[in-house]
């Protein structure tokens, strides 16, 4: 419950958060364990006539809630939940057709909560241009050998409501050895995953590709984003040789981290036939993130790889750590490896950024072009 108060000081506004612990009905009684409260952002202290008018505001918010059926407790008045569409957390039974009807239950943009639990899933949970958000991090547990989670979504247009892509955001997600990638953005513009830890996967952790022609990833932001135990890549963008008019343009990934990754900490990958500013990945940050990787499976830590006529360009890192601690990895901490012919790439820069324990050092290129390292260690 957020409460705003008016302070007996003229024009100073008091905002406190009253967490009221666990609010159950006993018979007709209502039980709160427990009541705290907090200001926010170092306000003034609330004098004796404030506290009085907080508890009378509790009094009257505690009535209404006694008073409302039980169902009124569990239930968000902002947006559903998945428990109001059959999901049952923590008895190792499939969820996903509550999380997909939950979902299809919501409009453009819409917003479906996640309570906090263990919920199993045996088949792909698809976000288009909705949002699924965890309270407290809660677990989604995945039992499918394919995708875990699809971000998709809207493209192109001019309207204001669709400048809002899909989000994913506060999930601790767990993969399994057959599971191919456990989050798969494939289209869309605007799309947001933040706060999100997967652990455990036989396959990638999160993999950027468009799912056919004429699709395009765009303004991609990956935020707070963590990957450990990964047996193949951390994250991955490519695009595929057959793909006619994709293009992965514009994504930031910031405080992203990967731990025990057997692969590379993040490939980039352009295999297009197609070639230009039609197939091309461009204007890629990463920043303020820590890429580890360990083992000597894979050679390099970071790779990016052209063939055909694909091209990457414009690639940033601003205060990256690439490393390896186990001091295995018998690579380098970047390669770039355009495949010849019309395979490029182009502008890639490096700042503020530390390579550590890559026997073969920073960087090892084999052709790319317009390359700037500064003020970093070790690249």
């Amino acid at each position: 419950v957020e409460a705003l108060f008016r302070g007996t000081t003229p024009g100073v506004h008091k905002v406190v958060w009253i967490h009221l612990g666990r609010v159950h009905m006993v018979g007709k009684r209502l039980r709160v364990n427990s009541i705290a409260s907090h200001r926010i952002g170092g306000e003034p202290a609330m004098n004796w006539r404030e506290s009085i008018s907080l508890m009378g505001f509790l009094v009257v918010a505690l009535t209404c809630l006694a008073a409302a059926p039980p169902l009124a407790l569990s239930a968000s008045p902002l947006a559903p939940t998945v428990l109001d569409f059959g999901a049952v957390p923590d008895d190792g039974q499939d969820d996903s057709a509550a999380f997909k009807a939950a979902l299809e239950s919501v409009p453009r943009n819409g917003l479906v909560l996640v309570p906090m639990g263990t919920y199993t899933l045996d088949s792909r949970v698809v976000l288009e241009n909705k949002r699924l958000t965890g309270l407290g991090l809660p677990v989604l547990e995945c039992r499918m050998d394919d995708v875990c989670i699809q971000i998709a979504g809207w493209q192109g247009g001019d309207r204001g409501q669709d400048l809002f892509g899909s989000r994913l955001e506060h999930f601790r997600i767990l993969g399994n050895p057959g599971l191919d990638r456990v989050i798969w953005v494939s289209v869309g513009d605007y799309g947001h995953i933040e706060d999100v830890y997967v652990q455990g996967n036989g396959g990638d952790c999160l993999v950027a590709e468009p799912m056919r022609e004429w699709a395009w990833i765009e303004n991609l932001r990956v935020q707070d984003v963590k990957c450990e135990h990964i047996d193949r890549h951390g994250f991955v963008v490519r695009l595929p040789a057959k793909g006619k008019n994709n293009f992965v343009n514009e994504t930031i990934w910031s405080n992203i981290e990967t731990r025990n990754i057997k692969g590379h900490a993040f490939f980039i990958e352009n295999l297009s036939n197609k070639g230009g500013g039609d197939s091309k990945i461009s204007k890629l940050q990463i920043e303020y993130s820590e890429l580890s990787a360990v083992g000597q499976e894979t050679p390099d830590i970071m790779r990016v790889h052209t063939q055909n006529r694909g091209l990457v360009e414009f690639l940033l890192l601003h205060w990256v750590t690439v490393e390896d601690t186990s001091a295995k990895r018998p690579g380098v901490c970047l390669s770039l490896e355009p495949g010849g012919g019309k395979a490029r790439i182009n502008n890639v820069r490096i700042d503020g950024s530390i390579c550590y324990g890559a026997k073969k050092g920073g960087i090892a290129n084999g052709g790319a072009t317009n390359i700037e390292v500064k003020s970093s260690a070790g690249f």
